[in-house]
């Protein structure tokens, strides 16, 4: 009996101690949450406080930025007013000072040396042109640059607008003070003279060369080609070339070896190099014999050359 009724006791004991441990972890538990409810509130406060400062802030600022506004725009018509009267005048000045000066030009114009076939381009650049007018028949005009082809005397272009029929010329105008007159794959009977002009009164011009070049071609009709002498004769290599400037012809041994040049019985004369179109080779002997370039040139690249081929027949 008596240990049935310890037994009975130890569990209420530990009934009880249970329902204890459960009341003070929700005691805990409520405790814990007040206590970060509490901490959120005051959080919560603290952004009020802040919210409520900026709302101020920003009130009295903009209330500041609107009078600003007012107080500029009393007198900002005004400032408008006289930049407006300001900026009239100087374009009245600038007015007077360009139709007071008389156009000139402000580079010389230059001369041009260009291959057949290239693009060619003059270039005229002319200042005080826009306020510049002339007068005829009793009316003004503005001054106008005009391209000319001085020798044949010959207006290519006014202005922008070409007058010749050569669809190969254009002109450029960079809207200022610059006149670029274009010639697109030049042909011999486009060297000359050319003009720049501008309508003045007295006339202002001034003139350039144009010059175009051709690299040298030698004319296969009528140059020597291989050829055979026998041992002791004579032989006489011929190259002709064409081009402009007038291509020079220079002879050398395909090995490097000297050309041998005999006057009369008795003077003999070497050289690595001989000038001219033609070569003469007197009393020819078999350490002559050999390839010999003929080489032409004229300053205007490539340079050409054609080899021909000299056998001594021995006797």
């Amino acid at each position: 009996m008596r240990t049935v009724a310890y037994q009975q006791q130890q569990i209420k004991d530990k009934r009880s101690s249970d329902n204890y441990n459960r009341y003070r972890n929700t005691n805990r538990a409520t405790y814990n949450q007040s206590k970060v409810l509490s901490k959120f509130e005051k959080q919560q406060q603290v952004l009020q406080l802040k919210l409520s400062v900026y709302r101020s802030t920003y009130s009295r600022k903009l209330a500041l930025f609107n009078r600003n506004n007012l107080l500029a725009g009393a007198g900002g018509g005004r400032l408008v007013g006289a930049f407006r009267l300001l900026l009239l005048l100087l374009f009245l000045l600038s007015n007077c000072i360009v139709g007071a000066f008389e156009p000139d030009f402000v580079i010389p114009l230059e001369n041009v040396t260009i291959a057949q076939g290239r693009d060619a381009t003059f270039t005229c650049v002319v200042n005080n042109l826009g306020g510049h007018r002339v007068s005829g028949d009793g009316s003004s005009a503005p001054a106008k640059v005009a391209w000319i082809k001085a020798d044949a005397k010959a207006i290519l272009a006014i202005h922008e607008h070409v007058i010749t029929n050569n669809d190969r010329l254009s002109v450029t105008h960079n809207d200022f003070n610059t006149w670029t007159l274009n010639i697109r794959s030049v042909k011999m009977e486009d060297s000359g003279k050319y003009m720049c002009q501008v309508n003045t009164d007295p006339m202002k011009m001034q003139t350039a060369t144009l010059e175009v070049v051709i690299p040298p071609d030698i004319i296969n009709e009528e140059t020597s080609g291989d050829m055979m002498v026998p041992e002791g004769g004579s032989a006489k290599l011929v190259c002709r070339a064409r081009g402009h400037p007038r291509p020079r012809i220079t002879w050398r041994r395909e090995d490097g070896r000297e050309i041998i040049a005999r006057n009369g019985s008795h003077h003999k004369s070497k050289a690595i190099s001989v000038e001219g179109e033609m070569l003469t080779l007197s009393k020819v002997t078999r350490s002559e014999m050999g390839a010999y370039m003929c080489i032409a040139s004229n300053g205007v690249p490539p340079t050409v050359s054609k080899r021909m081929k000299l056998q001594v027949h021995c006797k």
